[in-house]
């Protein structure tokens, strides 16, 4: 890569840090997270208003701008024959309780750091693509290929956006996504949602309630049941000292609480599922009904391991690692209890194989699978001309020759693409010292946020991952 162009690319970006912040904070102000239609946005009135607004800022850089039903939105830069893509979306998880440094739709910055829901996953991602194109223009670099920017509006709660936009548009040939991790993922892993619902209702539990999304591992779980002196007595002995746990009143309920720690759905390690903590004290109570033993038995069971094991597909994978298997919602309705399962495989495991043997393990436990979703994975030999053009910049920029590519354990648009290589939003030598509390600051947490210096250095890196396809693709 050109010296002088990098140089350049560099004095502009910094010199842009502050308008960069200024119009994340915007995006991040828009509370996007999906919601029932409403007129013309089938996603929820936030979801179309942020959407109006990052077109507004795409037009203003001088692309030209189509919103397709408030579903996605599409910028293009340039008036060649062939485009690059790339992908981001505006849309965001449902937030949670516990936020520490400003409430989720306020954006703050701290100690470098821009804090609010979306911030990270994945506002920042369209911020980067908007200065891509404003770097190119202002520097007059070249381009053989134009810059097609998709803006989703579904991408946490279906992907509704970008299989319309596959109904209606021939994808790019080659594709980026900014919605992973460096230096670049050449595949994802396959993912299976399910909703599993209890064959038996419970007898003593009047709400069973928890999660926000069922790929982010449920932190708070709140169970209700009817008052008396002897199970106000079991519970008490039960939860001891455990400060995960609160008991209280209200009316003739008794309600506990059980707080764990969240995190992704693809990435457990280090979690706690508030949901097993309540199943783990309400299955130490003498006077449970029988029958509500064997269904929390049964949820105990499937929530024992985040490995799979339990549903009988624990396996390794030589590129992606470990299957894993993790629960993000708990829901009681009509006395039947249900909970979601977020299964993620590697491209080794055969998908049908997987899901007939996760239903037959359920069913051996007590439950039924009401609704699912099995998508399968893919990847990348790392000798792709697309794959060795990315990890060549990756390298050169962050001076980091043996810098290995990864294999994701999430699910972006990459998966629907040709050609289509994930990346982050933030570089990993560039980090920020701001104290977050445990299960805080990443993406789906509370006080989820991006260091901004990273911000600018990722968007440096995706501008001349751009500019390298475009020489040699």
């Amino acid at each position: 890569m050109n010296q002088s162009v990098k140089q350049s690319l560099s004095e502009y970006l910094r010199a842009h840090r502050d308008n960069m912040v200024a119009d994340l904070k915007t995006l991040v102000s828009y509370p996007s997270v999906y919601g029932p239609a409403e007129g013309d946005a089938p996603f929820g009135l936030p979801c179309q208003q942020v959407l109006d607004r990052a077109l507004a800022l795409f037009a203003e850089a001088g692309a030209e701008t189509e919103n397709d039903g408030n579903y996605y939105g599409l910028a293009t830069y340039g008036d060649h024959a062939d485009d690059i893509g790339v992908f981001a979306h505006l849309d965001v998880v449902p937030v949670e309780a516990g936020w520490v440094y400003t409430e989720p739709f306020v954006p703050v910055e701290k100690e470098g750091y821009l804090i609010g829901r979306g911030s990270r996953d994945n506002k920042a991602a369209v911020v980067m693509a908007l200065y891509a194109i404003k770097a190119i223009r202002a520097l007059n670099l070249p381009l053989r290929h134009n810059l097609k920017i998709f803006l989703g509006c579904n991408e946490e709660s279906g992907m509704e956006d970008i299989v319309r936009f596959k109904s209606a548009h021939t994808p790019p040939t080659v594709n980026l996504v900014p919605d992973s991790r460096y230096p670049a993922c050449l595949g994802e892993k396959g993912i299976c949602h399910l909703t599993a619902k209890a064959k038996q209702p419970l007898r003593s539990i009047v709400s069973f309630e928890g999660g926000i999304a069922p790929n982010v591992i449920l932190e708070t779980a709140v169970v209700k049941m009817p008052a008396s002196p002897q199970l106000e007595a079991e519970l008490t002995a039960a939860m001891g000292d455990n400060p995960a746990y609160r008991l209280s009143r209200e009316g003739e309920l008794l309600v506990l609480s059980a707080v764990g720690l969240t995190a992704h759905g693809s990435r457990p390690a280090g979690s706690v599922n508030g949901a097993k903590l309540a199943v783990t004290l309400l299955l130490a109570l003498p006077s449970l009904p029988q029958q509500d033993r064997e269904v929390l038995q049964g949820m105990a069971a499937v929530l024992a391991s985040d490995n799979g094991q339990p549903l009988g597909i624990a396996a390794q994978d030589a590129y992606f690692g470990e299957t894993t298997a993790t629960n993000g919602i708990v829901r009681l309705a009509e006395g039947y209890l249900s909970m979601t399962l977020d299964i993620r495989y590697g491209t080794e495991t055969d998908p049908d194989y997987l899901y007939a043997t996760v239903c037959e393990h359920l069913d051996r436990l007590g439950f039924t699978v009401t609704q699912a979703n099995n998508r399968h994975g893919f990847r990348m030999e790392e000798s792709h001309p697309v794959a060795q053009a990315m990890m060549a910049v990756y390298r050169d920029v962050s001076g980091e020759p043996d810098a290995k590519a990864q294999y994701s354990s999430g699910g972006t648009y990459a998966r629907y693409l040709p050609n289509a290589v994930s990346f982050g939003v933030d570089v990993p030598y560039l980090k920020g010292t701001l104290p977050f509390l445990p299960g805080h600051g990443s993406s789906h947490q509370s006080d989820e946020a991006i260091y901004i210096d990273s911000m600018v250095e990722s968007c440096r890196i995706m501008t001349l991952m751009i500019l390298a396809l475009d020489q040699n693709t």
